[in-house]
């Protein structure tokens, strides 16, 4: 799922924060009328984002939503009420000066076989080929992928604050990154584990950092910061990460 924000009549400037962030919220569909889609848009007005990408929405078809604070649009299967893609924008980002493009994913786990994985990359590639040349290309999502904090590996792609040990997924993104010119930018930031933690087991013994930003290397320099905010509470075992 891929938005561009274009030059329009808007109060954005270009020097201002504009907060972009990714969630896994464990289904919104038979929940939106119960409140669990209010919560979910009360927490992201709270920490102030502007664009927010949202997986395993189980929402069916296409279409949009709305609340007193985002416009939400959201793309999934047409019969089941499996995985599916949203998107949360902010008023001030639907009124952006600057010139956006954010790709949200959701890749498959480590264990999938590799054809749905190449499939899955291949896909994106050619996303990420479509975006202006002069945009600022912003990559959130579920990729399954550990970067680990020994930035030996991709040192100009990967910082040494990732978290984990590197697993196959995370061998993918990286070579995705090197192909497009991308960086993982939360391991460039250096915070406890417990800001870094993603998603945690349901037993609650198991911690990771699955989820990831990437952003073209030569705009580095236009992030302040990429962690993951706790208490972030919408029934889900994944955490907010903003950047």
């Amino acid at each position: 799922m891929t938005t561009n924000a274009h030059p329009r009549t808007g109060l954005l400037k270009t020097t201002e924060c504009f907060r972009i962030g990714y969630w896994n919220i464990r289904t919104v569909n038979q929940e939106a009328q119960s409140g669990k889609l209010n919560s979910v848009m009360r927490t992201l007005d709270k920490f102030r984002i502007d664009i927010a990408g949202h997986s395993e929405t189980r929402l069916t078809g296409f279409g949009t939503l709305n609340s007193e604070t985002y416009h939400i649009l959201y793309s999934g299967l047409e019969t089941r009420e499996e995985a599916g893609l949203g998107m949360a924008l902010s008023s001030r980002a639907e009124k952006c000066l600057a010139k956006l493009t954010v790709i949200f994913g959701y890749a498959q786990a480590n264990d999938t076989y590799d054809q749905p994985k190449d499939d899955f990359y291949h896909l994106l590639s050619n996303i990420v080929a479509k975006a202006h040349r002069h945009d600022i290309v912003t990559l959130c999502g579920d990729f399954n992928a550990k970067v680990e904090s020994d930035a030996s590996y991709a040192p100009a792609i990967h910082g040494k604050h990732g978290l984990g040990e590197i697993n196959d997924n995370g061998v993918r993104l990286i070579d995705f990154c090197a192909t497009h010119e991308l960086i993982v930018s939360a391991s460039w930031f250096p915070h406890k584990q417990i800001q870094k933690y993603i998603w945690n087991s349901l037993d609650g013994v198991t911690r990771n950092e699955i989820s990831q930003i990437l952003i073209a290397k030569h705009r580095r320099r236009c992030l302040e910061d990429v962690r993951t905010f706790r208490g972030t509470d919408c029934y889900s075992n994944h955490q907010l990460c903003c950047c």
